[in-house]
């Protein structure tokens, strides 16, 4: 089986990546995937850098992210793989479950931006309607 997993920096996400590594099986694999979407931060930051210095800000940001689950992928003793690609998370996580083959995305119940209204953030809820595989998603 091939997992793809969805991280940020979000308790939601850490839940996701612990659950595929309780699921994974002998010949399974995952894919661990950081997303830079620069244009929806951008917007919505208020930031003050400039433009590129925010794309090397956030592209560190997602190196050192994907650093941290590398070493726990390491400690688990797992086949995985790690991605960091640029765009918009809901159109990435279904282009990388077509390009990848994947057979189950885990995704976190919310990301980054979590209110106590919001039961499923649009990026869960977008990616459960649109994969073209199953999608756990983790409370």
């Amino acid at each position: 089986m091939r997992f793809l997993i969805a991280v940020d920096r979000s308790e939601s996400a850490k839940r996701a990546f612990k659950r595929a590594v309780s699921l994974y099986k002998e010949g399974d694999h995952i894919d661990i995937l950081t997303i830079t979407d620069l244009v929806h931060f951008y917007i919505t930051s208020g930031s003050s850098l400039a433009f590129d210095e925010l794309k090397t800000q956030m592209k560190n940001n997602a190196e050192a992210l994907l650093k941290e689950y590398n070493e726990e992928a390491q400690k688990a003793g797992i086949q995985y793989t790690t991605h960091s690609v640029e765009g918009s998370a809901r159109d990435v996580i279904c282009e990388q479950v077509r390009d990848l083959k994947i057979d189950i995305v885990l995704l976190g119940q919310v990301g980054l931006t979590v209110t106590k209204s919001v039961s499923i953030g649009s990026t869960s809820d977008f990616v459960l309607r649109n994969a073209e595989c199953d999608v756990l998603v983790v409370k």
